[in-house]
């Protein structure tokens, strides 16, 4: 299972550095929730594409509902993704942890949290910014995260940009 947020170096734990390490991590990663980070390394192993016309129907629900959280001035939301076990590896997602408003306190947070360098992240980059800066880098690495399967019923005309998928 997989929260994501759209910040790319968010990881659950450091990378692996043994292969002794990555089996004991491959083992615990069952049983736990991962992040961006782990779905990126994921989509790099070992694709999953997702039918176009999931792919839009996913865009636009996350386009209406992120819009919707904005406006109630809501952030730090994630997006939940379960992936089957069977042949045809189903995908199930959902928006989850959608109360986090954008308090005086959380501006406070956001700006010290930005000025500090923690590991695995760029400079800057934290959960906690405003909710249209949020929805906005949402959206995108939503975007970016869901690799298109190439199909000969869907005309590049019917692609945002001509996006088939997108290299991680």
């Amino acid at each position: 299972m997989f929260d994501l947020k759209g910040m790319k170096g968010r990881r659950s734990k450091p990378v692996a550095t043994s292969e002794e390490d990555g089996e004991h991590k491959a083992k615990e990663d069952k049983c736990k929730t991962l992040f961006d980070g782990e779905w990126i390394d994921m989509q790099r192993e070992k694709t999953i594409l997702v039918d176009p016309r999931s792919k839009k129907m996913l865009r636009e629900a996350i386009q209406r509902d992120t819009e919707f959280l904005t406006k109630g001035n809501i952030m730090d939301y994630s997006l939940l993704v379960g992936i089957g076990e069977g042949p045809e590896r189903l995908l199930v997602v959902g928006l989850v942890d959608t109360i986090g408003s954008y308090t005086f306190a959380k501006t406070i947070e956001s700006k010290a949290k930005q000025n500090l360098n923690l590991p695995g992240r760029e400079k800057g980059e934290v959960t906690v910014i405003p909710p249209k800066e949020y929805e906005e880098r949402f959206i995108k690495a939503v975007d970016r995260y869901f690799v298109r399967c190439p199909d000969r019923l869907v005309s590049l005309d019917e692609t945002v940009d001509g996006e088939l998928g997108t290299v991680l």
